[in-house]
Formats: structure tokens, C-alpha cells, sequence
């Protein structure tokens, strides 16, 4: 994307995010409400060598203030949000769909044997 983007010189930072958000943020975050409690380190990664490629700034440039003059959050905390909001609408559905009937499964499996380890 970066190859691309470098052919229009006339897009802000902001439309420059918008693409990112857009077109690479759900590559890497494709079904994070399973596998989201990973630290996801090389996301993390990617996400901060775009967003310093984007102001220009040298790659030893502390990552929260690169955050802050954009003003952007991790992907980790988006990708929190993503789990939980999954979560609500996972337990507010109804008791007939698969889903939910897993999901119930995964509860009681913790429930019967604490040290299980499951995404419940």
C-alpha cells in the first residue's frame, strides 16, 4: 500500500489512515474476537512502521508519541473492544443458535474443570 500511496502526493494523513483502517487494520485483525488476547506483538509492529513511515520520523522514535500526534490507539485495545463487544452480542443472543450452544459448552467446561483453558 505504501508503494501505491506514494504515487499520490496530494493525500493528507488522515486520508492515508482512513486507507489504513480500511484496507490493511482488517487483514490483521481478522477474527480477533477468538484469538485477541494475544499481545500480537508484530501487529503492533507493522502498525507503528506505518504510522512512522507516515510522518516521516526516524524508527527509534518512541511509539506513544507517535500515537499521540495522530492520535490513534493500539490495536491491542481495538482489538479488546472487538472481544468484548462480540461477548455482549454473544450473550444476548438466543439460546437456539450454535454459537451460543458452544459457548455454553466452553462456560460449563470451566465451570466443571477450573483449570481449563478455553476462549470462554
Amino acid at each position: 500500500m505504501n508503494k501505491q500511496l506514494n504515487k499520490f502526493t496530494n493525500l493528507t494523513v488522515k486520508h492515508r489512515i482512513d486507507l489504513y483502517d480500511k484496507l490493511i487494520y482488517p487483514i490483521l485483525s481478522y477474527c480477533s474476537e477468538v484469538w485477541g488476547f494475544v499481545e500480537g506483538t508484530q501487529i503492533e509492529r507493522v502498525h507503528m512502521q506505518f504510522c512512522k513511515k507516515l510522518l516521516g520520523v526516524k524508527k527509534s522514535t518512541q511509539n506513544d508519541f507517535i500515537n499521540g500526534e495522530i492520535g490513534r490507539i493500539s490495536h491491542k485495545v481495538s482489538r479488546y473492544y472487538d472481544i468484548i463487544k462480540y461477548w455482549v452480542k454473544l450473550v444476548h443472543s438466543s439460546g437456539n443458535k450454535y454459537i451460543k450452544k458452544v459457548y455454553e459448552l466452553l462456560r460449563s467446561d470451566i465451570e466443571t474443570q477450573p483449570d481449563c483453558i478455553n476462549w470462554c
